[in-house]
């Protein structure tokens, strides 16, 4: 037993999390454009990777980023672009309330966020099914992908209520690699 609990320690410092996650290897440049309807399907995204309760996808087609988060809650999902915290990171918010889809784009500031104009997405998308809501977005590349960049920063959270104002369930930090 004691050897069991020795191995399970030293494999946790050894192996790095995101090998036990299921992941894609990096963000680079393709050619097919995700349909931005709200659902986030396995084959639709070229950069993948799957939390235990989230999912993350995004593509980057010629100047526009897409982005799509998946959430395991009938309450907000969020992406935070540029930070690995939400101190300096753009976070798009939303919810589906009445079969509605609200979104909002927020600048993290310390542990607060607020209204911003900037970074707006040219189009969203949200659905709620199945205990799940799942947020898509297509943003401009050039607000978080500059031309030598080969890493962006990306956090997600989600929470059970239908509000831009409750706290999370659960929250989530990676770094995408990005091919040029």
């Amino acid at each position: 037993m004691k050897r069991l609990v020795a191995f399970a320690v030293i494999l946790m410092l050894v192996v790095p999390a995101g090998w036990l996650l299921a992941q894609s290897a990096s963000l680079a440049k393709t050619t097919t454009a995700p349909k931005v309807d709200g659902t986030l399907n396995a084959k639709e995204y070229s950069y993948t990777l799957q939390q235990p309760s989230v999912q993350l996808g995004m593509s980057w087609v010629d100047d526009t980023l897409y982005v799509a988060v998946t959430g395991q809650t009938t309450g907000w999902v969020a992406v935070g672009l540029g930070s690995p915290r939400m101190d300096g990171a753009v976070l798009y918010l939303g919810f589906v309330a009445d079969g509605k889809g609200q979104m909002k784009v927020q600048q993290g500031t310390g542990h607060r966020h607020g209204d911003t104009s900037s970074d707006t997405p040219t189009q969203f998308a949200l659905k709620e099914a199945n205990g799940q809501t799942t947020m898509e977005l297509a943003l401009k590349a050039d607000g978080f992908i500059a031309a030598s960049q080969n890493k962006l920063d990306v956090i997600l959270a989600y929470g059970t209520a239908d509000s831009f104002n409750s706290m999370h369930r659960a929250h989530f930090t990676t770094t995408v690699d990005i091919t040029p």
